[in-house]
């Protein structure tokens, strides 16, 4: 049997611009959203212990994109009315990896407000392929339009792949 296995850890890197000049760095945890339990939480303060593997299963995939973990920043977090200008540049370093050398992965991240119907920022895929080896792959897109974001609202974070072919019998477990 062949396996497929990613593994995201590490942070993200948003860097909004609203009526001043911000930037902020979000890391990714492997502890549940409060606010959906289904997400994990995606948080300014740096990286913990359980943020060292992140991973999802899949099996007999058609090409396409697929999510590796979903997740949030909490009630309160950025906190920060305003405009996110069109233009606004959006940085992202994941390392991930695949386990079987069957077809062509690249990493894919989606940035929205609030949640997985929210208003879309921007998405990123890698130039890179993955390979059997952990690698930090740096991923930036930009926006498209003004996005208007309230004190109340919340960045969302899609982390996954795009395979360009179908995938074989394949799985991915998560790492101790």
């Amino acid at each position: 049997m062949r396996y497929l296995h990613f593994v995201i850890a590490g942070l993200i890197v948003v860097s909004p611009i609203f009526a001043t000049s911000q930037t902020a760095t979000y890391h990714l945890h492997k502890n549940a959203s409060t606010i959906n339990t289904s997400f994990d939480q995606l948080l300014s303060g740096g990286p913990s212990a359980a943020a060292t593997a992140l991973a999802a299963t899949l099996t007999n995939n058609a090409a396409g994109e697929y999510v590796v973990k979903e997740f949030e920043t909490q009630t309160g977090d950025p906190n920060a009315a305003g405009v996110i200008p069109s233009g606004t540049i959006l940085n992202f370093s994941l390392w991930m990896r695949k386990t079987a050398n069957f077809g062509t992965v690249f990493p894919r991240a989606k940035v929205r407000l609030n949640n997985a119907s929210g208003p879309l920022l921007c998405t990123a895929t890698g130039a890179t392929a993955l390979t059997t080896t952990v690698n930090q792959q740096n991923l930036s897109c930009t926006t498209s339009t003004n996005i208007s974001m309230a004190a109340g609202d919340r960045f969302y974070l899609w982390a996954g792949v795009n395979l360009t072919a179908p995938s074989s019998v394949s799985w991915i477990s998560k790492e101790p």
